[in-house]
């Protein structure tokens, strides 16, 4: 029980600059961070229907396994494309429930397809050198011509832009982006 704990906090830490992008959002217009699947899919009767799964902000959906002794999860999965965290080869197409091996100790992931989901390279990040962090953008999908990401550390605002195929970062730290 213990090292599931530590590897959730781990987890939890790695994705601090995607928490940070879901707060500022959440700030800027009102939508709470971890959302109800008929949040983001109104028009999904299925979708409307699902009570034990969760969006983490809107590129995230989560489906934690609830029953003791459980190897398998039926999973819905909305319009679009998706992919499981840290799995970007395999992708699985929304509007349609998958049955998939997953044991208790374990959560399923999903990202919505044609995102970037930003982390902290686990190496990297102590909670006192905030101002000296690694970041590794990890691209699920194709992205579009244009695409921006914004969130703060340290209260300080980081924009991640791509255009023509290129990164641009605009920051006052001194933050790696690989």
């Amino acid at each position: 029980m213990l090292d599931n704990a530590i590897k959730y906090a781990k987890l939890k830490r790695k994705l601090l600059p995607y928490f940070k992008m879901c707060e500022l959002e959440a700030a800027t217009t009102g939508v709470p961070i971890l959302r109800a699947m008929v949040l983001e899919n109104e028009d999904d009767s299925i979708a409307q229907l699902i009570y034990d799964q969760f969006y983490l902000g809107s590129n995230l959906l989560v489906a934690p396994v609830l029953t003791p002794q459980t190897t398998k999860r039926e999973v819905y999965l909305p319009a679009g494309e998706w992919f499981l965290f840290g799995q970007k080869e395999k992708k699985y197409l929304g509007k349609q429930s998958y049955l998939l091996v997953c044991p208790v100790d374990e959560m399923l992931i999903f990202v919505k397809g044609n995102n970037i989901i930003p982390t902290i390279k686990e190496d990297n990040y102590h909670f006192e050198q905030l101002d000296t962090v690694s970041l590794e953008l990890n691209l699920y999908g194709t992205l579009p011509a244009q695409y921006d990401l914004k969130f703060k550390l340290n209260e300080k605002l980081i924009i991640i832009t791509y255009q023509n195929k290129k990164f641009d970062v605009s920051s006052n730290h001194n933050y790696l982006v690989k």
